[in-house]
């Protein structure tokens, strides 16, 4: 058996993966192998034999060589991640920009009604592959700036490659990769706060914390519903799970097993999934799967890395229960056309003698989904339960 490097010199070309997620899901097929040796040799009852050994010694190299160069890649992606933080610092500072613009709103300090923009809630710019991702939204690495309310874009409907080999003469085989023109819109996403007392704008720490727990979040959440589950009807975005021309994968067996069915779905397409979202009562039903009736949880170990092979898992209630999404979800586009727009508001209604304020903070946004079939739905139970 020929290793990668010994495979590179003989092809001249890579056969390593590049990807971080390739790296893991190879080292953890390797993982397999080893197993596999292991498990003839002890079906037999004999040791293993001069070929078994100098493949066990073979796979083993590999995957040294794997783990090196996924710790490499770590180390890599974080240092990008930390730069990426520190250039986008005023997305992660929005609350303390809005408090400060809010009241700086009037010259004596008084908070009188009033608009303010607040841009880049939501980077409009392409970023990296996320670390960890804590959001929906982080998997949206495609990103694109709007100068105007409509977007054009092109949805991939079939992919077909029919590439061969043709001799002399003959006719080339024709691919068939078949592209519809969309015409979309950006849509508002926005919420209103119920009265509070004024007195609550007067502090900037609370103001602070008070704005992004609460109005941050509410728009975030909101946006990441639509990408999630959106319509497309009315207001609504075409949201992963509702687009037409996904692909589907019915339950099997469990959760564990149907989420790698998932996967497998989307390799016999040539997709190359990125991560998997699910909703948290799933994730916590897959956490708590033990080895045996009481035996070792199987997320404490490596025993499920064949699984997800190295995918990054979004944690998210914007998911349905009993639905995953194991997707490449570079397949798909965040559109920006308005950061975030705060209102302020002290003197509508009764807000005014009950020295009160109210807020509403909206953002103006769109979504594609370029290659539906990259997004596989997965069901995570039964048609009728669990």
């Amino acid at each position: 058996m020929k290793s990668m490097q010994e495979l590179d010199d003989l092809t001249g070309t890579p056969a390593r993966p590049t990807s971080i997620n390739q790296m893991r899901s190879q080292r953890a097929e390797l993982v397999e192998r080893m197993k596999g040796i292991l498990a003839a040799s002890e079906r037999r009852n004999a040791p293993l034999t001069e070929t078994q050994t100098a493949e066990f010694r073979d796979l083993d190299l590999q995957i040294e060589d794997l783990t090196a160069r996924i710790q490499a890649k770590e180390q890599s992606d974080r240092t990008v991640a930390i730069n990426a933080m520190q250039e986008n610092a005023q997305v992660d500072g929005w609350a303390d920009r809005a408090a400060t613009a809010i009241l700086n709103m009037s010259e004596h300090r008084a908070v009188v009604s009033g608009s303010i923009d607040i841009p880049q809630l939501v980077s409009p710019n392409v970023v990296a592959d996320p670390y960890n991702p804590n959001r929906l939204i982080d998997l949206l690495v495609n990103r694109e700036v709007l100068r105007g309310n409509a977007y054009e874009y092109l949805q991939q409907t079939v992919r077909t490659n029919n590439a061969n080999v043709v001799a002399d003469d003959g006719e080339k085989p024709t691919s068939v990769f078949t592209v519809a023109s969309v015409d979309d819109r950006a849509r508002v996403i926005a919420h209103l706060s119920e009265a509070l007392p004024l007195r609550l704008l007067q502090d900037h720490r609370d103001l602070r914390t008070w704005l992004d727990t609460e109005m941050r979040e509410g728009v975030l959440d909101g946006l990441e519903t639509q990408v999630a589950t959106g319509n497309g009807i009315g207001e609504n975005l075409g949201g992963v799970t509702e687009v037409s021309g996904t692909t589907p994968v019915a339950f099997d067996t469990d959760r564990i097993t149907s989420i790698r069915k998932g996967r497998t779905a989307l390799q016999v397409l040539h997709e190359q999934p990125t991560a998997v979202a699910m909703h948290p009562a799933d994730a916590e039903a897959i956490d708590l799967v033990r080895e045996g009736s009481d035996g070792g949880f199987l997320s404490a170990a490596t025993d499920l890395d064949p699984v997800f092979g190295g995918l990054q898992r979004v944690i998210t209630t914007s998911i349905p229960e009993g639905t995953a999404v194991v997707a490449d979800w570079s397949q798909c586009r965040l559109y920006i056309r308005e950061g975030v727009r705060l209102d302020v508001d002290t003197s509508s209604g009764d807000l005014f003698a009950k020295n009160q304020v109210r807020m509403r903070a909206e953002m103006r946004a769109g979504f594609a989904v370029l290659r539906p079939q990259a997004f596989a739905i997965v069901a995570l139970a039964a048609s009728g339960g669990d």
